[in-house]
């Protein structure tokens, strides 16, 4: 996953309360460093986390069963608005042929994402 997401959060914490045993991939998501907190927020929950380099995705992604990324937004043609780097993970994904989910709240998706 890239950086933080509190859907995702909620989404993992839920699944380790269900008793599915899981080891995460965290980006850094520089250059805020959300990541460091998702780690964090992660490892509170048991979950075996490590924090990668944003660079470094494409030398672990034959490691990965899926790609779950959050969105700032989710816009009428189907395209995402997100965080930086978040192309270059769909890209190695899809080199590796590796299953990749969005994941947001309902109140993101929108008719155009205003830019100004």
């Amino acid at each position: 996953m890239h950086g933080y997401s509190r859907t995702i959060y909620y989404l993992l914490k839920g699944a380790v309360e269900s008793g599915y045993k899981l080891n995460v991939y965290v980006t850094e998501a520089q250059p805020f460093s959300s990541g460091k907190k998702m780690k964090k927020l992660l490892e509170d929950l048991s979950i075996k986390v490590y924090l990668i380099l944003d660079t470094a995705v494409g030398s672990i992604m034959s490691l990965i069963d899926y790609v779950f990324l959050g969105a700032e937004a989710v816009v009428e043609n189907g395209g995402i608005i997100s965080k930086i780097g978040t192309f270059t993970i769909a890209l190695c994904a899809k080199c590796y042929k590796k299953k990749l989910y969005v994941f947001t709240e309902s109140l993101k998706f929108m008719k155009m994402f205003p830019l100004n």
